[in-house]
C-alpha cells in the first residue's frame, strides 16, 4: 500500500571494544516512523525482529522493547498502532545489547 509508509533506521550504535581474553559489547537502539498518508485513520500491526544467537559465546539481549509484545524465542516484535489520517509518528524505540565473548 503506497499510502502506508514504513522507515526504521539505527540512532545509536556503541561497541566496547574487547581486550585480549575480553569480551565485546554491541548496543544498538531502533526508530521506527510511519506515514499514514490517506485521509482516513488505519489500524495496523507493525512488526520487527531482533537477532537471536546461535553460538553459546554469543548473548543477544533485548533492553528495552519500546513497548512491543515480544517473543524472547523468536526475537519478533509487535505493535498494535493506530494511525490518525496524514500523520507521521514515531513508534517508541528499541534496544539491543549484544556480548561476544572472545576465547
Amino acid at each position: 500500500d503506497k499510502t502506508l509508509a514504513v522507515d526504521r533506521k539505527e540512532i545509536h550504535s556503541k561497541t566496547n571494544k574487547a581486550v585480549i581474553g575480553g569480551s565485546r559489547r554491541v548496543e544498538k537502539v531502533f526508530e521506527t516512523t510511519l506515514r499514514n498518508n490517506k485521509d482516513f485513520a488505519v489500524d495496523i500491526e507493525l512488526e520487527d525482529q531482533y537477532p537471536i544467537a546461535k553460538f553459546s559465546d554469543i548473548k543477544v539481549t533485548l533492553t528495552d522493547n519500546g513497548g512491543a509484545d515480544d517473543d524472547l524465542k523468536t526475537g519478533r516484535l509487535s505493535w498494535k498502532i493506530h494511525l490518525e489520517p496524514l500523520t507521521w509518528p514515531s513508534i517508541p524505540r528499541f534496544t539491543g545489547l549484544m556480548l561476544n565473548r572472545m576465547n
